[in-house]
C-alpha cells in the first residue's frame, strides 16, 4: 500500500512548475481526477498497478480479425510493445495511474438503420480524437506536477490524421465501399519512414500493447454492455464508452 505524504499543491491559480516527485500525492491524484471530470470524463478513478490486467490475446484482437488501422498507424500493431514487453517496463515503474471515461450515445457511434457506414465510422472517429485529447490533456497536467513518467494510453486506432480523421473517411470511405477507390491507404508518417506530424499529441492504444482495460472496467463496475464497433445496431446497448488510461508514478 502506498503511503501518501503531504506536497504542495502546484493545481493553483499560478500553474507554478513542480519538482519532480517520486511518490505520487494524494492531493495530486484527487486533481487530477477532478481535472479529468472538468475535461468531460462522466468517471475518473484511480487504478493500482495490481488493476492492471497484462494479456497477449488483447493484442490479437487487433488483427483477427484485421482491424483497419492494422499496420496502417503507428499507435497500432504491428508496431506497438508486445505485452510482455509492456508489463516488463509498466509493472516495476509506477504505482498509480487514472482511467477515465467518457460515453456517447448509441445513435452517435451505432450502425443506423440506412447502414450508412461511412457516417457512422466518421461519428466513430470524431469520438475518438475527443478520448485521445483528453488522455494528452490529463498526462500534461501530470507532468505539470512534478511526475515526469506519466504516460498515457487511449482506446482504438489514432484518428488525428491518415485514414481515420473524419475528413478522409468522408472524402474517401465512400469511394472503398463502392469500390471505386483507387488511390492507397493513407498510413501516418512513421509507417512511411517520415515522422509523427502529431507526435505531441498522438498517444498508443492500451489493447495493442496488452492492457486489458476491459476486464478493469468490468471489475470497477463501470460498464456493463459495450458497443464495439458501428456495425452494432445502436438498440443493442445504452452507450457507447471510450476510455483512457494515464500512468502517473
Amino acid at each position: 500500500m502506498v503511503v501518501w505524504t503531504k506536497g504542495v499543491n502546484a493545481m493553483d491559480d499560478e500553474r507554478k512548475g513542480a519538482g519532480v516527485k517520486f511518490e505520487v500525492l494524494q492531493e495530486d491524484l484527487d486533481a487530477l481526477l477532478d481535472y479529468s471530470k472538468e475535461l468531460g470524463a462522466r468517471e475518473a478513478i484511480p487504478i493500482n498497478k495490481k488493476d492492471i490486467f497484462y494479456r497477449e490475446w488483447v493484442r490479437h484482437k487487433c488483427g483477427f480479425p484485421n482491424c483497419g488501422a492494422y499496420a496502417v498507424c503507428f499507435q497500432c500493431p504491428p508496431t506497438t510493445p508486445r505485452k510482455e514487453e509492456t508489463e516488463a517496463a509498466v509493472a516495476p515503474s509506477y504505482e498509480w495511474g487514472i482511467l477515465a471515461v467518457i460515453y456517447s450515445s448509441p445513435e452517435e457511434v451505432g450502425m443506423q438503420s440506412d447502414g450508412d457506414m461511412v457516417r457512422a465510422y466518421d461519428r466513430e472517429s470524431r469520438w475518438s480524437a475527443r478520448i485521445n485529447n483528453l488522455v494528452g490533456k490529463i498526462e500534461s497536467r501530470a507532468l505539470e506536477l512534478g511526475y515526469y513518467k506519466a504516460m498515457g494510453f487511449t482506446c482504438g486506432p489514432c484518428t488525428l490524421c491518415g485514414m481515420w480523421t473524419g475528413k478522409w473517411i468522408t472524402d474517401e470511405l465512400a469511394r472503398v465501399f463502392s469500390g471505386t477507390f483507387e488511390g492507397e491507404q493513407i498510413s501516418c508518417g512513421p509507417m512511411r519512414g517520415g515522422m509523427c506530424t502529431m507526435h505531441r499529441r498522438a498517444r498508443p492504444s492500451a489493447e495493442p500493447c496488452g492492457i486489458d482495460i476491459i476486464e478493469f472496467i468490468r471489475k470497477a463496475g463501470l460498464a456493463s454492455d459495450l458497443l464495439i464497433m458501428p456495425e452494432i445496431a445502436p438498440d443493442c446497448v445504452p452507450e457507447c464508452p471510450y476510455y483512457g488510461l494515464v500512468l502517473v508514478g
